[in-house]
């Protein structure tokens, strides 16, 4: 486990901080490529 000096301020931090820490499995590749069509959809 790895300590970080300061707390992720912001979601893509921490998001960050996860995928550093335990590369991602296809199924969560495949939910964060879900989750970023969903924002891309929202903000247009």
């Amino acid at each position: 486990m790895v300590f970080r000096n300061r707390a992720a301020n912001t979601k893509a931090e921490q998001h960050a901080v996860v995928a550093e820490e335990q590369p991602p499995s296809n199924t969560l590749r495949r939910q964060n490529e879900m989750i970023e069509r969903v924002v891309d959809i929202l903000r247009s």
